[in-house]
């Protein structure tokens, strides 16, 4: 079948692919492997395929070694490239600059390491997807550079881009979803960032070493999904975005009340433990009917639980409602599942 083009075989169970096996599909454009089991080395394997007209190949989640030298700079027709959750090592050659069509990068979850340069991607200028997540990976630019390209996808994280905060991301302006978790951050996050981003629908920044506090403007974001946990946030936390539904911000040193604008909010998940909050629960929170995960530990909230949390209690939650309340207040909403208050959360 010689004159096939597309080819999609992810999401199998192929643990083996003999080099005769594709070597007649030399019209081949787009090939899918991704999601099996194939074993092997990935440079033998390309070599095997005469790809170098391909425009997608996506061989991710598989048992693939080996390295990216020698063959990934021959391969220019690529717009599409995703080799993630293998086992493929060394540094990224600075032959990948020669990708000028890619429009998606995703080299994630392998074993990657050394530094990448503006030289490395300087020529990218199509680029909306760049994942180079969990590789031991640092990301050295100049202060001034100005990226070619546009994302609207971009996950670095557990790469190295500190300890600066790192100023080329002024100019991502597209950028919907931002991932730069445990990225040895230690900085205070700029007044610009919160504008840039502020069309995004999620941000994750967490387990870095963020300080100062949190923006006042954070209300008239986009956000669905913030992460900011493991940090070091400071102060008051500002009015929530209206289409916010997860918010972790465990694990800072966040102080003072509690946000007075719950009622206007969908969230289904609020993470608010370890700060230094000393305020009451506020009964407005109450009007979170989509709440499913609530954690307030480790603070030093005062006065009484909330007596709205007990909507739709089954036979078997009232009878363990008596028990452990006489009055039957128990911390029950309708879609809440989880409640975390430990550790002398209230006084």
């Amino acid at each position: 079948m010689n004159s096939i083009e597309e080819l999609y075989l992810g999401g199998n169970n192929l643990v083996d692919m003999k080099p005769n096996d594709l070597k007649n599909l030399i019209n081949l454009k787009f090939l899918d492997l991704s999601e099996n089991k194939l074993i092997g080395d990935i440079t033998e394997f390309i070599e095997s395929l005469s790809p170098y007209r391909f425009q997608s190949l996506d061989l991710g989640e598989n048992n693939l070694y080996g390295n990216l030298f020698g063959w990934i700079g021959r391969m220019t027709s690529l717009t599409t490239l995703s080799l993630s959750h293998n086992y493929l090592s060394g540094p990224i050659p600075l032959s990948i600059r020669t990708l000028t069509r890619l429009v998606e990068l995703d080299l994630s979850d392998n074993n990657f390491h050394g530094e990448i340069t503006e030289n490395h991607l300087s020529r990218m200028s199509n680029l909306k997807k760049l994942d180079l997540s969990f590789n031991s990976v640092r990301l050295i630019v100049d202060a001034n550079w100005l990226p070619p390209f546009r994302l609207s996808y971009i996950d670095l994280s557990s790469c190295c881009l500190g300890p600066k905060f790192p100023k080329w991301l002024k100019w991502q302006t597209h950028v919907r979803f931002l991932y730069i978790s445990n990225t040895s951050i230690a900085d205070e996050v700029p007044v610009w960032f919160w504008h840039v981003f502020s069309k995004s629908r999620r941000l994750d920044l967490s387990k870095n070493n963020l300080i100062g506090p949190m923006p006042k403007s954070l209300e008239f974001m986009s956000i669905t999904q913030l992460d900011l946990s493991e940090n070091q946030f400071q102060g008051l936390i500002p009015k929530l975005p209206k289409n916010l539904y997860e918010l972790d911000l465990s694990r800072n040193a966040l102080s003072g009340f509690l946000p007075s604008n719950w009622k206007y909010l969908f969230l289904g998940s609020l993470n608010l433990k370890q700060n230094l909050l000393n305020d009451s629960i506020l009964k407005s929170i109450c009007q979170l009917e989509h709440l499913v995960f609530l954690d307030l530990s480790h603070n030093f909230l005062v006065g009484n639980i909330p007596n709205c949390w007990r909507s739709n209690l089954n036979s078997t939650e009232k009878n363990y409602s008596r028990r452990w309340s006489s009055n039957e207040s128990i911390v029950k909403a309708i879609a809440l599942k989880s409640l975390i208050l430990s550790h002398k959360s209230l006084r």
